[in-house]
């Protein structure tokens, strides 16, 4: 059956891959972007295999891989030591473990693959969406200078300040985290004294986090380091930092990253913010998608990722649908939220416990930790934690959902005891040693 009209808010990751699995399933889409080009901040994106296996089923895996560095593995470090914690394997293990590759790309460079993949008639630049309005048979959308435009289905991909978002929820502000974040592009030649694999380097210290990695085929590297209650910021990816700041904030740090941090002329400093889950995404014919419906702090390195499995879930659940039909285009999109709400609210809530984790300072709590990590890298890692975040299949998610389900999974927030748990259990004191 072919598809009906869908406006997709936004022109970023999560909105463009949403544009690419539609038309893939016979859709035809206009992507509403309000800046005047689709352009993306210099910082590297991590493409984990969950995300990835949404990429090769739309023909775009190898336009990536020309692009991207794939690591052999994450090595987890101790800022203060270098002393190795914890490495999971990537590479080889990812591609036959969790089915798909795990790429490190420039989001620049994600983001032209993206654009390739959507017909420039499709998207509308220099767009602003200032009213939705559900009629049951169809959805307007206004804009600000008065038109309007009719879909079938709107989608709303326009990030943590989603206008959108307000429009259905009512305005809210975003949460800060208390935390702010580093971010530069090293050119290979400056660091290659150091003699960096290429491998997700990741360092635990107390207060503060850095993770690095290669991007571009290995001709950047990319920074990035996570300080709590550090310099004042604002909550854009363009601001700029001082750099002797940089510098004292990870002063504490191993030599290593204290070698890289200095080849940093010019960073970005970024106020890291989030939201709490969201009881419901979609009311009628609109729904939301990536950080419109569920932001996240970034320990997982999955805000793009989810948006990506979004994309790919929402795809699968109207493909099926006559979009004259209202009762199908509405109990689809709620085929949609039921199956992913749960998993990103999972997501995002262990994205949190990571803000904990990451950062212990105190002795007891650190070395708690710092032995669990230890133990789980002596396991087998096809059986680890990460399996059921970089194994999805959204095709199988689909497949294995039970339409009976849904009107619970609606119903229902998602219990985060067991992330909550991971925090608390690596910051209690421990006695006795």
């Amino acid at each position: 059956m072919h598809g009906g009209r869908a406006l997709v808010v936004g022109g970023g990751i999560g909105g463009l891959t949403a544009a690419a699995t539609l038309r893939a399933v016979g859709w035809d889409v206009t992507v509403l972007e309000q800046a005047r080009a689709l352009a993306q901040v210099g910082a590297g994106i991590q493409v984990a295999s969950n995300a990835a296996r949404v990429f090769a089923g739309l023909g775009l895996a190898d336009a990536l891989a020309v692009r991207a560095v794939e690591p052999t593995g994450i090595d987890v470090r101790s800022a203060r030591t270098g002393r190795l914690l914890h490495h999971t394997p990537l590479g080889d293990f990812a591609r036959t473990t969790y089915g798909a590759p795990y790429f490190h790309l420039h989001r620049a460079d994600l983001l032209d693959v993206l654009v390739g993949a959507v017909p420039a008639e499709a998207i509308r630049l220099r767009t602003v969406v200032t009213a939705v309005q559900d009629r049951g048979d169809a959805v307007t959308v206004t804009l600000d200078d008065g038109t309007t435009l009719d879909a079938d289905v709107v989608v709303a991909a326009d990030g943590i300040h989603s206008p959108s978002r307000a429009l259905l929820h009512g305005p809210a502000r975003s949460q800060f985290s208390g935390m702010v974040c580093w971010r530069g592009l090293i050119p290979a030649e400056r660091v290659a004294h150091l003699a960096l694999a290429r491998i997700c380097h990741v360092w635990y210290g107390p207060d503060a986090s850095v993770v690095a990695y290669w991007v571009r085929g290995g001709e950047l590297f990319n920074v990035v380091g996570i300080v709590q209650g550090g310099a004042e910021a604002v909550e854009s990816w363009s601001a700029r930092g001082d750099r002797d700041r940089l510098l004292a904030d990870f002063a504490g740090f191993e030599p290593t990253v204290r070698g890289f941090m200095a080849e940093i002329d010019d960073p970005f400093l970024w106020a890291i913010h989030d939201r709490d889950p969201l009881p419901w995404w979609t009311r009628g014919r609109v729904t939301l998608l990536g950080d419109a419906a569920h932001p996240m702090l970034p320990y997982m390195a999955q805000g793009a990722c989810q948006a990506i499995e979004d994309a790919a879930v929402l795809a699968r659940c109207l493909e099926p649908v006559d979009p004259s039909r209202t009762d199908e285009v509405t109990a689809a999109l709620q085929r949609y939220e039921a199956i992913r709400r749960p998993r990103t609210t999972e997501v995002q809530q262990q994205s949190r416990a990571g803000a904990t984790v990451f950062h212990l300072k105190d002795w007891r709590s650190v070395w708690r930790r710092n032995q669990q990590l230890r133990t789980a890298m002596r396991a087998d890692p096809a059986v680890s934690a990460r399996t059921w975040l970089y194994g999805y299949d959204a095709d199988r998610a689909v497949d294995e959902h039970d339409d009976g389900a849904i009107a619970a999974a609606a119903a229902t927030t998602v219990s985060t005891s067991g992330a909550a748990a991971v925090a608390d259990h690596w910051s209690r004191p421990v006695s006795g040693r």
